[in-house]
């Protein structure tokens, strides 16, 4: 998420994390950045996030479904490897991309995750 605001230029004013909290909806949380895309913020350095359990995981698919209608497409993206949440959510998407880098943890990662989703 810092990563992002740094080449974007924005700093969000709340995160999914809230969301599952119940203290904003998904929509209120979106950044409508100049560059015409819409952002949804994850949240960085929750450890709570890393772990969500299965009613919080249903939450945020649930939340992602209602927007359906407004976008063409929602580009989600997954922590490497291939945990609980990481597998969830690919599971949940329509199409999956993996983007890897020449460093041999990524391809390892990378590997892995498709041989699991397989």
């Amino acid at each position: 998420l810092a990563n992002v605001n740094v080449m974007l230029g924005f700093e969000p004013q709340a995160h999914l994390g809230k969301v599952l909290a119940g203290e904003a909806k998904l929509r209120d949380i979106i950044v409508h950045h100049p560059t015409g895309i819409d952002i949804i913020p994850a949240s960085s350095g929750v450890v709570s996030m890393t772990n969500l359990n299965d009613d919080e995981q249903s939450q945020l698919v649930a939340a992602f479904e209602e927007l359906a209608d407004d976008y063409d497409y929602l580009l989600v993206d997954t922590a490497a490897g291939i945990g609980d949440n990481v597998l969830y959510f690919n599971e949940a998407a329509e199409d999956i991309i993996v983007v890897v880098d020449s460093e041999p943890t990524s391809i390892t990662d990378a590997y892995a995750l498709i041989k699991v989703l397989v």
